[in-house]
Formats: C-alpha cells, sequence, structure tokens
C-alpha cells in the first residue's frame, strides 16, 4: 500500500528564511553549514554577561525542532563565534533593534545579550542595543 509508506517517511518542512543580512552571493557551503547546521553554534545564553557584541551576519528563520515542531531559530555569527537561540523574547527584541537600524540606514550594530528574570520567576533571554 503506497499511502502506508508514505506516512512512515516523515517529510521535513522546509527551512524558511525570515530576515537575514546575507547577501545571496555570501552564500559558501561554509557560511551555510556554520549558520544552520553546525554542532559548534553555542546558545546564545553563552553570551550573557559580555558588554558588546558586534553583529556580523544573522539569520532568523523558521525550521522544525527536534519535537518535528515549526519554531523561529535565530542565528549572529559575531567576532567570536556563531550563537542560536529559539527564544520568542530575543527573537522579538532583537527584530525591532533591526527595524530601527534599517529606518536609521545603520548596517553595523552591537547588541549585549540579557537573562531576566520574568513576573513569575522564569529566567528569559533578551537583548539590547549597545551604543
Amino acid at each position: 500500500n503506497m499511502h502506508e509508506s508514505d506516512n512512515l517517511i516523515k517529510r521535513r518542512k522546509t527551512m524558511e528564511i525570515l530576515r537575514t543580512n546575507i547577501a545571496d552571493n555570501e552564500w559558501t557551503m561554509d557560511m551555510s553549514y556554520d549558520m544552520l547546521e553546525s554542532d559548534e553554534r553555542l546558545s546564545m545564553k553563552e553570551l550573557a554577561g559580555v558588554d558588546k557584541i558586534p553583529v556580523e551576519k544573522y539569520i532568523l528563520y523558521k525550521d522544525e525542532n527536534a519535537k518535528g515542531e515549526e519554531q523561529n531559530f535565530l542565528v549572529i555569527k559575531s567576532n567570536n563565534g556563531f550563537f542560536v537561540t529559539t527564544s520568542p523574547s530575543f527573537i522579538r527584541k532583537f527584530t525591532r533593534i533591526l527595524e530601527c537600524a534599517t529606518r536609521s540606514g545603520v548596517t553595523d550594530i552591537s547588541i549585549a545579550v540579557e537573562e531576566i528574570e520574568t513576573k513569575n520567576r522564569r529566567k528569559c533571554l533578551s537583548c539590547k542595543y549597545v551604543k
């Protein structure tokens, strides 16, 4: 029966790029792998407490997480590596900073990563623009 075998093959939804500053001609194999697949990408949490993180490249994309659910991922390439987060609060704040930058014609920005406590005492990730 064809339908059964179709269902057994879990179809992976294709990744969708929502926003990036990587130009089409910059998509080398290394760039693709480092930004999207590498196990050496660190958690954005690792940057909490660093004063100033220059954002060299970023990509915000939608993909399936380990559970097969669609989720937004943000990867930032900085001078000290590649950092990834799925934190909605961080992604929201970062996107707002990008919008300010776009409006002002600014292409180079630096950020700081903050771990903040929510009202119900959970920790969440946020980011702020560093002048």
